[in-house]
């Protein structure tokens, strides 16, 4: 393999590791200042306040059985009798309310 101009390659590369910015390695100090820090948040009244709702919220939500078994088991028996009817304009006008109520 011949290779020609090697002095100008080699001034390149000197030339590049000299521009490149060095950086200093951490001393033992410094690495064990960097461990030690730690991350922190501070909340908000109001996130707090939010929090203990979810909280509370979850809580309750465990308390409750998974299904209501005689709830379900009576809208299965009116689904199968075709006697479970919906009256759409109730639904919207339920919807409704929500909404206004949480405007």
């Amino acid at each position: 393999m011949d290779i020609r101009n090697m002095d100008s390659i080699l001034a390149s590369v000197s030339k590049a590791y000299q521009a490149a910015e060095i950086t200093p390695k951490k001393t033992a100090v410094e690495k064990d200042e960097a461990a030690n820090r730690s991350d922190s948040v501070v909340l908000s009244p109001e996130a707090k306040a939010m929090l203990e709702l979810c909280r509370s919220a979850v809580a309750e939500t465990k308390k409750l059985p998974a299904t209501r078994d005689e709830l379900v088991k009576s809208l299965q028996e009116r689904v199968q009798n075709n006697q479970y009817k919906v009256d759409p304009q109730e639904i919207a006008a339920a919807m409704l309310r929500e909404l206004k109520d949480k405007i």
